[in-house]
């Protein structure tokens, strides 16, 4: 059940107006202009992208079992919560204190943890003389990216002080319990790492949230280190060269014919690619990118329009709003001027303090 409470938890973000499907695709972090543009509206960037293995058959699993239990109620393609599970959502909950960054560390936690998973076990065998270990991860760029940082760093030279020094400040971070947690999953010359589903039997856990926990710890770790990147010289190595853009690459690509000069029925027949798609890529770049200028595509006149519909509405539901408005007012338009609504709401969240 403690999943699915985080589940009912973020369904009740988008109830009335998505269906249960855009939440699974958000905890994946699917690469749509869609999911990209849900996450910024209704603020679920922290949830973006944490769980990229959930599987479509437990994610329905969980839905199941909540309509069963008389929390969610089905009607036509949308879900509403029930009186019982809004009360449910009020209490206090088990991931009320897990800090989730997804819009920004989902592409780079799994990579930066495995890499220090393998460095502490490199450090830890090497200070002791054993060159010859079997790894804890194959990965060519994990592998790669942890030989570099041993040869630059010099952490040999000093018994790997300034690596525990680092882990150190990490560990003190977090409560006792995650910090057990975590030194679980490390391997070392004289420690063998659990699997997940190992720690889980040891906390007497289900494994989704033992996971998720690993999760919210490696993204705050991230956020630490990025802050205080002096303090961390080692650990920092690798997150320095982390890819910046945060488009997706066939989005990148429109961007740059964009910028171009080129339109959007130039650039769906120069890609071969439907116009809907250069549509999506269009409205991705205005969600993620505030300083992309969307007039040529919704002049002043229509985005007011289209601004005052979803304000009298309440909702972010397209066809609905699609309904208030002028007949040659195109669903496209109204998902730039949400992308752009959306991107200004959490800019000011983010000044005031009010962000996640």
């Amino acid at each position: 059940m403690l999943f699915e409470r985080l589940i009912l938890y973020l369904l009740s973000y988008i109830e009335n107006q998505r269906t249960t499907s855009s939440i699974y695709h958000i905890l994946k972090g699917k690469k749509s202009a869609q999911t990209i543009q849900d996450s910024l509206l209704f603020k679920l960037g922290p949830y973006l992208g944490i769980l990229p293995k959930l599987s479509k058959e437990e994610f329905d699993y969980c839905i199941d079992r909540l309509i069963s239990k008389g929390l969610l109620l089905n009607s036509g393609e949308l879900t509403y919560l029930t009186e019982e599970a809004h009360k449910l959502n009020k209490e206090e909950q088990w991931f009320t204190n897990l800090y989730f960054n997804g819009e920004e560390y989902s592409q780079i936690a799994l990579p930066f943890y495995r890499k220090l998973q393998l460095l502490l076990q490199s450090t830890s065998h090497l200070i002791k003389g054993h060159h010859h270990f079997l790894p804890v991860s194959d990965n060519d760029e994990v592998q790669r990216d942890v030989k570099n940082v041993l040869k630059e760093s010099g952490l040999l030279s000093n018994n790997g002080e300034a690596l525990y020094q680092e882990l150190h400040q990490l560990f003190q971070l977090v409560d006792e319990k995650r910090a057990n947690l975590m030194m679980m999953s490390f391997t070392g010359a004289d420690q063998v790492g659990l699997s997940i589903s190992q720690i889980a039997s040891e906390f007497n856990q289900p494994d989704r949230i033992v996971q998720l926990h690993i999760i919210s710890t490696v993204h705050l770790w991230i956020e630490f280190i990025l802050n205080n990147d002096q303090n961390f010289p080692i650990c920092y190595k690798f997150l320095m060269n982390r890819n910046e853009t945060s488009l997706t690459h066939s989005a990148q690509v429109t961007f740059e014919k964009v910028n171009q000069g080129y339109t959007v029925e130039q650039i769906a027949y120069i890609r071969n690619l439907k116009r809907s798609t250069i549509e999506d890529h269009i409205v991705e770049i205005a969600t993620k990118d505030q300083a992309f200028k969307i007039d040529e595509y919704v002049s002043g006149h229509v985005f007011s329009l289209i601004e005052k519909a979803t304000n009298h509405l309440t909702t972010k539901r397209l066809k609905l709003i699609k309904e208030q408005l002028p007949e040659d007012v195109t669903y496209f338009q109204i998902r730039l001027t949400l992308a752009r609504l959306g991107a200004e709401h959490h800019k000011q969240e983010v000044q005031d303090g009010q962000s996640f």
